[in-house]
């Protein structure tokens, strides 16, 4: 019996997966819109973190079936979130520049969607430290800071005559004080006065 019940949830599973438009009938998905980040005029990603919030919770909703499912284990739960949602929110989550409102933004949907998939209620005086060690996985924020590191040590890997090498070791010598060539005339910045 409970054999059967396994065998329809995986079924279930794979009946969600299929239900989504297939490549032919949908847009490429590496057009424009879905693949550039969103940034506002001052710089911030607040217009891409709120797409990805929206595109997440699209992806939570139409796999509600599985979340609610009681013959699948909570790690396998889990693993399902990690690969079909989790890698939704965190797309190029290593360019964006977060404020704090956007970091709580991020910390509260990602904690709301282990609470739905664990079955917890807002009710339930559950703190989000337990939410995170019975789900077995870590805080967002860690996640971000990783897939940043990552990035970074891929670019830091690039040869010199790449342009993305070329911003970075002038950031870095810029944070440093340091005047990016010897062509320079000045120091960076505003001139100070005298």
């Amino acid at each position: 019996m409970g054999q059967d019940k396994t065998i329809e949830s995986i079924w279930t599973l794979a009946l969600v997966l299929l239900s989504y438009p297939s490549t032919a009938t949908s847009p490429s998905p590496w057009t424009h819109s879905s693949t550039a980040a969103a940034f506002s005029s001052e710089g911030y990603c607040w217009p891409d973190v709120k797409r990805r919030i929206g595109l997440t919770a699209s992806a939570m909703s139409s796999l509600h079936r599985i979340w609610n499912d009681k013959c699948l284990s909570i790690p396998t739960k889990i693993r399902l979130f990690q690969a079909l949602v989790l890698s939704i929110i965190l797309y190029v989550s290593e360019t964006w520049t977060l404020r704090v409102t956007d970091m709580k933004t991020l910390k509260a949907f990602y904690l709301n969607c282990l609470r739905q998939i664990l079955g917890v209620g807002w009710h339930q005086h559950i703190t989000n430290s337990e939410i995170l060690s019975h789900a077995g996985v870590g805080p967002l924020a860690e996640q971000i800071a990783r897939r940043r590191t990552t990035a970074f040590g891929h670019i830091a890997q690039l040869t010199d005559n790449v342009p993305a090498r070329l911003v970075l070791r002038c950031q870095i010598d810029a944070s440093l004080g340091r005047l990016p060539s010897n062509t320079w005339r000045r120091r960076l910045g505003r001139p100070r006065n005298r």
